[in-house]
């Protein structure tokens, strides 16, 4: 059979990825709390402060380092109450810790059957589970295998779900921790062992002050000169007030209380390390800029490692001939994107109807329904892990991607830059995705 071109081209990408990433990956420079470094300073057991309870092997040590790290001082009262109290003597019941921020829950009695027990999350608390007397069996599953069975309601904070786990037998002398990105099934039965005294000390989740969303000036590095002569950088930057720039979406980050940055070098791992957002938009064509700046295998490399580890990455194309694709989809490809660099939702004249977009209810992302626009668009084609995020005709417009614990948003187009962030209802749209991005972001 022929090879299309789009065929073709995504399986280039993936032969690429096949052959260079084992090459590459021993020499990668890593985030701060990849795994390896987390793993190293959950072992170090500085934070112990003398606790003798360890920390159950199926603790993740990423999630944990991020948490405690955000807010030493409540991770530490929870540790020196674990240590100082005579867990023995205490009866059923919830004991403070620090007020809201952190309390204990003992209960003791018997287990339970495990069809009589259901798989849950939590959203503001972590949970960490410790068995003070007797065995007891717990699961944990990934929140993004399970299904949603009973959704989170105002003023309660769990969710259920159907789910297949790992399952571990706990005794005392270790604790578990759950975080929002774990289900997990508790209380259940082990044979020879009908009942256990156990507490749950809910933790608050700390989010990060404010989160920073930085928006790439490298790949995208446009120039103009301006009334006095002077060149400036313009196209898709949040200083960009005209048609052409981001400065009403930077309003909008800003309003859901992200602070922005930009970067005008290569992405390095020292340099996203503070960042929960990386934007990457339009890279140059030689049009556009006579010595553009490719992605290349290190910056592959670099944004690989940062999502895994919990970053969230938006790429923005653009249709055929208005951006760079071959060095971009070998970044895309590693989430299981291509960017077909074509050209569809083509409007021509005053007739908008070709670039609107219906977005139902259920949207995942937007969560109503919304009457988007989008014109002049580059296709997607997908692999796994990514997933279709929005659709029109059964043309696929945009996408997202679990990596790790990271999440990856890609779209065929600049979209919401000033001159249609206000088209149709774009600006409920936006306010919705910035409101989602947050929401992934670590």
């Amino acid at each position: 059979m022929p090879e299309t071109p789009i065929l073709g081209n995504m399986l280039k990408t993936w032969l690429f990825l096949w052959i260079v990433f084992p090459v590459i990956a021993a020499s990668a420079q890593t985030p701060v709390w990849t795994a390896p470094k987390a793993e190293q300073w959950l072992a170090q057991g500085d934070w112990k402060k003398g606790l003798l309870a360890k920390p159950h092997p199926s603790v993740d040590a990423v999630d944990f380092a991020v948490q405690y790290h955000r807010s030493p001082a409540l991770w530490d009262s929870v540790f020196a109450w674990l240590r100082t109290e005579n867990l023995d003597t205490l009866r059923a019941g919830k004991y403070p810790i620090e007020g809201d921020n952190a309390f204990a829950i003992v209960t003791e009695g018997p287990t339970k059957p495990q069809d009589s027990t259901k798989w849950e999350s939590h959203k503001a608390y972590i949970d960490l589970h410790y068995v003070i007397h007797g065995w007891e069996r717990i699961g944990e599953a990934p929140l993004d295998q399970a299904i949603l069975t009973e959704p989170f309601t105002t003023g309660v904070d769990v969710a259920h779900y159907d789910a297949r786990g790992k399952y571990y037998d706990v005794s005392p002398g270790e604790f578990l921790l759950f975080f929002p990105e774990n289900v997990h099934r508790a209380g259940i039965q082990t044979p020879g062992a009908p009942k256990d005294k156990k507490l749950v000390i809910k933790i608050r989740v700390s989010a990060p002050a404010s989160p920073l969303v930085t928006l790439d000036y490298f790949f995208n590095n446009e120039w103009r000169k301006n009334k006095a002569g002077d060149s400036v950088r313009y196209h898709y930057t949040w200083e960009d007030t005209a048609a052409s720039g981001f400065s009403k979406l930077g309003d909008v980050f800003k309003a859901q209380g992200f602070s922005l940055s930009s970067l005008t070098t290569a992405p390095t791992a020292d340099a996203l390390q503070t960042a929960s957002v990386y934007i990457i938009v339009d890279p140059d064509t030689e049009k556009e800029n006579p010595h553009p700046n490719y992605v290349e295998v290190p910056d592959i490399v670099v944004l690989r490692d940062w999502v895994r580890s919990g970053g969230v990455l938006v790429l923005m194309g653009n249709d055929k001939g208005n951006a760079e694709f071959l060095h971009f989809n070998r970044l895309a490809g590693l989430f299981g994107i291509h960017f077909n660099e074509d050209c569809v939702n083509h409007v021509v004249g005053e007739d908008h109807t070709p670039g609107e977009i219906h977005i139902p209810a259920t949207d995942p992302i937007f969560k109503m329904p919304l009457l988007l626009y989008m014109k002049d668009v580059s296709s997607l084609s997908l692999a796994t892990p990514a997933t279709p995020a929005i659709l029109k005709d059964g043309g696929l417009l945009a996408a997202t991607a679990r990596f790790g614990k990271g999440t990856v948003f890609a779209v065929g187009d600049p979209w919401i830059y000033n001159e249609y962030i206000d088209a149709c209802q774009n600006r409920q749209g936006v306010v919705a995705w910035v409101g989602w991005l947050k929401e992934q972001a670590r």
